[in-house]
C-alpha cells in the first residue's frame, strides 16, 4: 500500500461520504467507472478497492476499504489511504470547511491520530510511517463514520 500521484487519485472527500450512503454493489460500480479495481476483502466485514494497483504486486497508489452494516444498505465506514501531503491537506481543509472541529489528537504506536467531529459525521485521521526496503513512506488514513458509531466505539473503548 504505497506511492501516490495526486493527479491520478480521482475521488473526492464528498464522493467518500456518499459512497458510505450507498450499498456495496454502487460502491463497486462506481469506483470501477473510475478506474479503480476490486482488491479482495480485508476480513468478513471489510471490503477493499486500489487505484493503480501494480500487476506484480499488492502496491496501489491508493486504497479504499468499505465497511458494509449488517442492519441497513449502506456502510458503517469508508476509509481512504492515501501517500500524497498535498492531497492530504486537500482532504483535511475540507473537512474543516465542513466546520468539522478538532475533538481529540494523540499520539498511539508511532502514530499521529486526529479526530474531527461534525453534526452527523466523524473523520478519523491517521498519520503514519511506513517502513520498506531501507526507504520510508508517510501514509494518511481518513475513516468517514457516522457520530454514533463512533460514540458506540468510544463507549466500548471506556468499559
Amino acid at each position: 500500500m504505497l506511492a501516490f500521484a495526486v493527479k491520478a487519485q480521482n475521488v473526492t472527500l464528498d464522493e467518500l461520504i456518499d459512497l458510505k450512503k450507498h450499498d456495496l454493489a454502487y460502491v463497486e460500480e462506481y469506483l470501477t467507472n473510475k478506474g479503480w479495481t476490486y482488491f479482495g476483502n480485508g476480513d468478513i466485514s471489510q471490503t477493499l478497492f486500489a487505484y493503480n494497483k501494480g500487476h506484480d504486486s499488492d502496491k496501489a497508489e491508493s486504497f479504499i476499504s468499505y465497511f458494509p452494516s449488517l442492519l441497513s444498505d449502506n456502510a458503517l465506514m469508508v476509509e481512504i489511504q492515501i501517500h500524497n501531503p498535498n492531497k492530504y491537506t486537500s482532504y483535511l481543509n475540507r473537512i474543516k470547511s465542513f466546520g468539522c472541529k478538532l475533538i481529540d489528537s494523540y499520539t498511539k504506536n508511532k502514530e499521529i491520530v486526529k479526530i474531527y467531529q461534525g453534526a452527523t459525521t466523524t473523520f478519523m485521521i491517521r498519520v503514519y510511517t511506513k517502513y520498506e526496503y531501507f526507504s520510508t513512506t508517510t501514509l494518511y488514513e481518513i475513516t468517514i463514520v457516522s457520530n454514533e458509531i463512533y460514540d458506540l466505539t468510544q463507549i466500548r473503548k471506556q468499559k
